[in-house]
């Protein structure tokens, strides 16, 4: 009866050893006794009314009543604390209290613990003896077990039990108990580092949809890389349905950690939507393992288009992506970006781009202006058995009926005959912004030095910021100009110099103009005869046009 209602002294406990070590114990009698085979004489001063004893394992403390400088308390473990309390309940820490065990034995304790079921506290001897940490082994085991689902036991010391025995079944091979806790625990306990050592073993189990939420849910934090590469690795093999942006994070991140294989290239290849920088490395490892790279071409190409960014390898990659059937409009697309680079920017173009400008324009493809002007001006510059005349002379016509006449199409002056008038003409060229207003201030100045007073003209906007204006000048005269380039309320001084029509300039197919100014230098250079079959053959000109073309 005593032992059944916790009784306990000094006293007492010498009779409850020599009665308990003699019997043979039954269920009820050994729950009972465990209540008190852990009873520890304390002694402290008498200016204290009670003791409490605060274990942190668990979440109930203990207080006993203090007689004579003593109290008896159940002491478990190695972690526990011991507070006095005075008569107005306020708490004091001890430190260096002498503490005694009354009863604890351990063939005793060994022959209770099977039959012990109502007192948690009583396994924690099992557990740690002389540890203070957890260390699972086979004897303690299903104690440890117990405390985790015990409701006496702190959060932080479950937590403990939980990981180590996780580790426990993994490292030994209890599969079943150690599929079942896994799907027990919950991860939002558990700190980045447990996640980390917990998620490894469920990918080493196989458990990947568990696997994949935790790390969905939680990040990647200490979770080694080789073990979410073989979890995104398997699911992807297996064809299993996860979220989109899910998956692709975890795939961008092994690649940018540098830890892949063909599985994570081909979904990158599919999904991965990263800047040019990521996307051309991908391209070169996924090329690398002889993946498709068809899609990352394209997404590519696509992506240098709208940002302008420039890749020295672009050609080649455009290349490659029409050798693998590409798509006409991003051809399309592209040419017209190299053709702007090259005929507005006035940057180097490759070859073969203007090459394939032309053949699609033989091909009678619908190209954008940019793209025929840049096949124009490319075309000037060949030498003449380049030249395609019948497509040059079409796309030039197309300038020409937009009022659009650029510098260069004096180049094919003497094989197209639309452009004969424009031989006796001199060009300004000024690049500007296209919302600009420019203008153009200019003087002629003759041959005998006489000037003419400034006047000013605003030039024409040709195509993207390009500003054309023409002049008609004879030989020996030049005109001396300065541009202004207006662009809201800021107006600016831009450019200025002299333009002069040269001996050099006169060389082609006799226009009126062109007659006129070889009259012009016969007569500097004394040539009377050259000038008047020069001045005979302007007349002649003009009489035959008035002739033929009657207003």
């Amino acid at each position: 009866a005593q032992i059944a209602q916790g009784r306990i002294s000094e006293h007492l406990a010498i009779l409850y050893r020599e009665v308990m070590q003699e019997r043979a114990l039954e269920v009820k009698e050994a729950n009972d006794y465990a209540k008190l085979l852990f009873m520890h004489e304390v002694h402290v001063g008498e200016e204290y009314a009670s003791v409490v004893i605060v274990n942190e394992n668990f979440l109930a403390e203990k207080e006993a009543t203090v007689s004579n400088g003593k109290a008896y308390l159940p002491v478990y473990g190695k972690k526990y604390y011991l507070f006095g309390l005075n008569q107005k309940r306020n708490r004091t820490i001890l430190e260096d209290v002498r503490t005694r065990a009354l009863l604890f034995d351990q063939k005793l304790y060994d022959k209770m613990l099977p039959m012990v079921h109502e007192d948690d506290c009583f396994l924690l001897h099992r557990c740690e003896a002389d540890k203070i940490f957890v260390s699972i082994s086979a004897e303690n085991e299903v104690a440890y077990a117990r405390l985790l689902r015990s409701k006496e036991t702190t959060f932080t010391y479950k937590k403990e039990i939980l990981v180590a025995l996780v580790k426990f079944y993994f490292d030994n091979d209890y599969i079943r108990e150690l599929d079942e806790l896994l799907l027990e625990v919950k991860p939002e306990i558990l700190g980045s580092i447990e996640r980390g050592e917990l998620i490894h073993i469920l990918v080493a189990r196989g458990m990947y949809t568990l696997a994949f939420e935790w790390i969905r849910e939680y990040g990647t934090e200490h979770v080694e890389k080789k073990d979410v590469l073989r979890l995104c690795s398997r699911i992807l093999e297996r064809g299993e349905c996860y979220p989109e942006d899910d998956m692709l994070r975890m795939c961008s991140y092994l690649y940018r950690v540098n830890r892949y294989d063909p599985n994570i290239l081909n979904y990158l290849v599919a999904h991965f939507n990263g800047n040019i920088r990521e996307t051309r490395t991908l391209l070169k490892d996924c090329d690398s393992f002889g993946i498709d790279i068809y899609i990352l071409l394209e997404r590519l190409l696509i992506q240098t288009l709208f940002t302008g960014v420039y890749l020295n390898e672009k050609y080649h990659l455009y290349e490659t992506y029409m050798k693998s059937g590409g798509n006409s409009d991003i051809e399309k697309a592209f040419l017209a970006r190299c053709a702007y680079d090259y005929f507005v920017t006035e940057s180097i173009v490759d070859d073969m781009v203007l090459n394939r400008i032309e053949k699609l324009l033989e091909e009678k493809e619908p190209l954008n202006r940019v793209t025929r002007l840049a096949y124009l001006k490319a075309a000037s510059q060949k030498e003449k058995t380049q030249w395609n005349l019948p497509l040059i002379e079409e796309n030039i016509r197309k300038e020409l009926e937009r009022d659009a006449e650029f510098p260069f199409f004096k180049v094919f002056a003497n094989e197209i005959s639309m452009l004969i008038p424009f031989t006796d003409r001199a060009y300004v060229e000024y690049r500007g912004e296209c919302e600009s207003r420019v203008i153009m201030h200019y003087a002629i100045e003759h041959e005998n030095g006489i000037d003419t007073e400034y006047r000013k003209e605003e030039l024409q906007n040709m195509f993207a910021g390009i500003f054309v204006k023409s002049f008609l000048l004879f030989y020996g005269e030049s005109i001396q100009y300065y541009i202004t380039e207006e662009n809201g309320n800021r107006e600016q001084l831009t450019q200025s110099s002299v333009v002069e029509r040269t001996e050099d300039e006169l060389n082609g197919r006799s226009w009126k103009y062109t007659l006129l100014n070889e009259a012009a230098i016969a007569k500097e250079m004394s040539d009377y005869k050259s000038c008047e079959e020069n001045l005979y053959e302007c007349i002649k000109k003009e009489y035959m046009l008035r002739r033929i073309f009657k207003l």
